[in-house]
């Protein structure tokens, strides 16, 4: 059953909406009734355009509004997957080049490193090693960001040069040599060889990834964006197609993607969600407090808050909520939070010097428990903390 601020996003036609949801406040439930509804009111399927960020969520989206709908032809895209479909259209209009094939980061990070072995053999590129200290996923990360702040720049997909330019701007900028350096028997290198030759052919480099890309057919994921970004500008593709336009995860959308879809906005109702405080892709272009001004401004939207949280209880809900006014500055009271579920029990914040004694401090909380182990979920936020973090336990443990 919706939830009157639920009914508000889904019901209303008549404004643009900036819905803002935290993890487990029913977002993506939203978004289906909104297809939903939509498609009830006679909007047809084609007529929708559905974006977020991963392949899961475009799915999960796409399944519960053919649930609630009974309509299976609504399509729901990746950002990426939006802009290939672009790209194909361009293609099979004008011929202009062959239908790409997509590249992955690895596969991309690959043809850059035949580039470098190739830069080594001329000499102009000195690595420390026989083989570029970094992985080929390193090597792209750096090579998404030079496009990024071309870019920014001016530059655009059909044009050439500008990334040199791209590079010394970068190096201006707080821990971009950081993208550099690389874990080696447990010690950290930075490939400042690899920064000596890009200072010198930062243009060059990028010529020869792009033209082994395009030479077989091949585009990364930056190359799909900004080639988008260009037909669009150029207009070959008529952007007024849509009357419903859902842009999710917005702050993972980076401002070229959200140019990209803001082009279609002009004749559409607009539903742009999110929660701006869970962004990680700044290092892409994400900025979802300059996006957020720019479409509250620019399309007059209406803000809705989702503030009932399905999967938290009431303390860590305004835990969070209250962690979040103090770092960022904003009035938490803003966001009313009236969790479903409720507890009596404080929230216990310890201080650790570092994985080992963090590591200590959670074997002694495990081994205290009272109940079973199988009880107890330890959560960190990536792979390689989780990793560490339970290499030092089992040494605990041993002992």
């Amino acid at each position: 059953m919706l939830s009157d601020k639920q009914k508000q996003v889904v019901e209303n036609f008549t404004d643009n909406i900036l819905l803002l949801a935290r993890a487990g406040a029913g977002k993506t439930y939203t978004l289906a009734h909104k297809i939903a509804e939509a498609l009830s009111r006679g909007i047809k399927p084609e007529e929708i355009l559905a974006v977020t960020f991963t392949v899961k969520a475009a799915e999960e989206i796409k399944e519960d509004a053919m649930k609630y709908s009974g309509n299976d032809e609504v399509k729901v895209f990746t950002i990426h997957g939006f802009c290939y479909s672009l790209i194909k259209e361009f293609v099979k209009a004008t011929r202009a080049f062959k239908e790409p094939t997509v590249a992955d980061e690895i596969d991309s990070g690959e043809v850059a490193l035949d580039v470098l072995l190739s830069a080594k053999e001329r000499e102009e590129y000195k690595p420390i090693s026989d083989t570029p200290i970094l992985s080929p996923k390193d090597v792209f990360k750096i090579i998404s960001a030079l496009k990024h702040e071309r870019h920014v720049l001016g530059y655009d997909w059909f044009t050439s040069g500008g990334y040199k330019e791209a590079f010394y701007k970068l190096l201006t900028k707080r821990d971009f040599v950081s993208d550099f350096t690389a874990k080696i028997s447990g010690v950290k290198v930075t490939d400042y060889a690899l920064i000596d030759y890009l200072k010198a052919h930062a243009d060059d480099f990028m010529e020869k990834y792009s033209e082994l890309l395009h030479s077989s057919a091949l585009m990364d994921f930056d190359d799909l964006i900004f080639c988008a970004d260009a037909i669009l500008k150029r207009g070959y593709i008529p952007t007024d197609r849509y009357k419903l336009v859902i842009l999710d995860e917005m702050q993972d959308t980076s401002e070229t993607e959200y140019l990209v879809m803001r082009r279609f906005f002009g004749s559409a109702k607009v539903l742009l969600c999110g929660d701006e405080f869970q962004t990680i892709y700044a290092w892409r272009g994400s900025s979802p407090m300059r996006i957020i001004k720019d479409y509250k401004t620019t399309f007059k939207a209406v803000t809705v808050f989702l503030d009932k949280n399905r999967r938290s209880s009431e303390n860590i809900s305004k835990a969070c909520e209250y962690y979040l006014a103090k770092t960022f500055g904003y009035n938490a009271d803003n966001r009313p939070i009236a969790p479903f579920l409720t507890e009596n029990s404080d929230i216990e914040v310890i201080g650790a010097n570092g994985y080992e004694d963090e590591a200590r401090v959670v074997f002694n909380k495990i081994k205290d428990y009272g109940g079973k182990n199988s009880d107890i979920c330890v959560m960190a936020r990536s792979n390689r903390y989780i990793a560490s973090l339970c290499d030092k336990l089992q040494k605990i443990n041993s002992g």
